[in-house]
């Protein structure tokens, strides 16, 4: 979620000019090796999108055109490329129906946070780089959120972000190839493998701490 929120922020009014889905997914293997991909879904607001993409600004915020929007995303590729452990980076981009998803490999779940925290420092040079938002310990998968992270996107939403981000949703997906014994989030369901776990909730929820993310899965 913390690459997902600098990326609006990023974007600012374009993805807050309707609904939108982000989705995180890991695939994590037996030896702490993985793939992470983000998907950030704006295409059920396309005919808004297209209507405000010659405006300058809207809600106040300035519209960002098609080439400062590339260039975040080459920041972002490059602070990927330039993590150790991390591999396979791949950002593709769908202008016409505002998909945007990254992808990359990690050799182990530290490589994976310090990609994640490498990003954070692109937009403020004062946070943690040895911040953790994954760890995999005794075969246990943890997923930890700081809420701090994004205290100052609260802040700042007005009435009509607010209302937009209550009909947008923050999921996540993990897949292992060991079942899973137990979780502690109980908002989330088992497949009927048992071998992957998903998580849906209100962004809006997720920015004012009535919903999380963090959940810890026990892994045969």
């Amino acid at each position: 979620m913390s690459i997902a929120f600098r990326i609006l922020l990023i974007c600012g009014s374009l993805f807050l000019t309707g609904c939108l889905e982000i989705i995180e997914e890991v695939n994590l293997n037996p030896n702490r090796s993985g793939t992470l991909t983000l998907t950030i879904n704006a295409s059920q607001s396309k005919s808004n999108l297209d209507k405000i993409m010659g405006q300058d600004s809207i809600y106040g915020q300035k519209v960002p055109k098609r080439q400062d929007i590339e260039k975040a995303l080459a920041d972002v590729s490059n602070k990927l490329k330039n993590t150790k452990g991390i591999s396979e980076v791949e950002i593709s981009r769908d202008f016409n129906d505002y998909i945007l998803v990254i992808k990359c490999s990690f050799a182990n779940v530290a490589a994976l946070n310090a990609a994640i925290n490498n990003i954070w420092l692109l937009y403020d040079k004062k946070a943690p780089v040895n911040r953790l938002h994954f760890s995999y310990e005794q075969n246990t998968f943890k997923r930890s959120f700081d809420y701090g992270l994004i205290k100052n996107v609260k802040d700042k939403l007005g009435s009509q972000e607010k209302d937009i981000l209550s009909k947008s949703y923050y999921t996540t997906l993990y897949k292992f190839q060991s079942e899973i014994i137990s979780n502690t989030n109980s908002s989330a369901t088992l497949s009927k493998s048992k071998k992957a776990i998903i998580l849906k909730n209100s962004v809006l929820d997720i920015v004012n701490g009535k919903k999380n993310i963090q959940n810890q899965i026990k892994l045969k």
